[in-house]
């Protein structure tokens, strides 16, 4: 028996996830497969267009046989948090292999890029500090090697589970596939959500049916007031939420401006060193309370919550090595003793996205939503 572990968002589920879900089973031989999925909100630090219930469904509807939350401190965070914590995951669900998606399908020279010398880490180090963002001060750093890498974010993402396999231990074996650009991506898909002639073209039936009786197209800016609240009641403390660099908290204060949104605002903060999707992060962490103390006190997942799976496939928890499984959020307090700390972090995004949904059937539904079966 042969495991395969996918690490997702499926921010929506789309006929490129599928194509690469069928793929990625082809070409590992595997006979089942376990996702790790983001929750509610997404490593770019934007709220999931389908909550994380409806999105569970829908990939163990299309295939996969185990969904694995990530938690929100790891799923909201720049690619090598995100990628450490969920390889860590995989490795305590002891699968067999990962299979990733990237435009560069070398797996050679993409594990070659996760390779620093000390002059690799002192010259990213100097471009950091020349105001660069994270991605541009990687890519300027790559240029020394004679990698030949596009430094897309699925591309870094890849280099960064390889570093995360590299940096645990890891027995997983990585695959990458070749990203297939006949697929609509999921930020193209996103752009006309609500455009049901053209998602129908590019996403499963199941996924269809969902955004259409779901017919609210949720966003960044449905969080502003969270947003300006946190702010103003903590405006001596900004600096303490995750991303928020030094000085960036007089740039935020100084523009709190009660007639933008957050996309405005965002347009205001930007700059070569702060860029688009690293400010969407930095607001998501301060309305959503998680702090650079968090990071630093959990530096991989504590446990593995499990948001659904197959029938079929239970016998998988088996599996399971080295962390607490949690399938009954009531009584995750008693299992996880003072990790439950980051688990009532999941539980509070929960709580805000829903309220930004307007949808109050949603209020609670980590208590009231039991695990997904299919």
């Amino acid at each position: 028996m042969k495991i395969l572990g996918i690490i997702v968002e499926y921010n929506p589920f789309h006929n490129g996830h599928l194509y690469h879900l069928n793929m990625a089973k082809k070409i590992t031989n595997s006979d089942f497969v376990v996702a790790v999925m983001s929750g509610n909100f997404s490593q770019r630090g934007t709220p999931a267009c389908l909550d994380k219930y409806k999105r569970t469904l829908i990939a163990l509807q299309n295939g996969v046989d185990v969904v694995i939350e990530l938690p929100v401190l790891y799923a909201t965070s720049a690619a090598r948090y995100f990628a450490l914590a969920s390889i860590s995951i995989l490795n305590n669900f002891m699968v067999d292999y990962i299979c990733f998606g990237a435009e560069n399908s070398n797996l050679e020279i993409l594990q070659n890029a996760t390779i620093e010398s000390e002059e690799f880490k002192e010259i990213f180090k100097k471009n950091l500090s020349k105001g660069f963002s994270y991605q541009r001060a990687y890519e300027k750093t790559l240029e020394i090697s004679k990698n030949d890498i596009k430094l897309s974010s699925n591309n870094i993402l890849a280099i960064e589970y390889l570093r995360a396999l590299k940096n645990t231990n890891s027995h997983i074996k990585p695959f990458v596939l070749q990203r297939n650009e006949k697929y609509t991506s999921a930020t193209e898909i996103k752009k006309n959500i609500l455009n049901l002639e053209k998602l129908e073209k590019n996403v499963p039936k199941e996924t269809y049916e969902s955004i259409k009786n779901t017919n609210k197209n949720i966003t960044l800016d449905d969080f502003t007031d969270f947003f300006k609240y946190k702010v103003i009641q903590e405006k001596e403390n900004i600096k303490k939420y995750l991303d928020v660099d030094e000085g960036l908290e007089n740039r935020i204060l100084n523009n709190l401006d009660s007639k933008k949104n957050i996309s405005s605002m965002i347009e205001v903060l930007k700059t070569k060193r702060y860029s688009h999707f690293k400010l969407q992060r930095m607001i998501s962490h301060i309305f959503l309370n998680i702090t650079k103390e968090d990071m630093k006190k959990y530096e991989y997942p504590p446990y593995i919550r499990i948001l659904g799976f197959k029938k079929n496939s239970s016998f998988l928890f088996k599996n399971i090595k080295n962390s607490p499984l949690i399938t009954n959020i009531k009584n995750a307090k008693k299992i996880l003793g003072k990790d439950y700390n980051l688990l009532e972090k999941e539980i509070f995004s929960t709580e805000i996205y829903n309220l930004a949904s307007k949808n109050h059937d949603l209020f609670h539904s980590d208590y009231k939503t039991p695990i997904i079966l299919s």
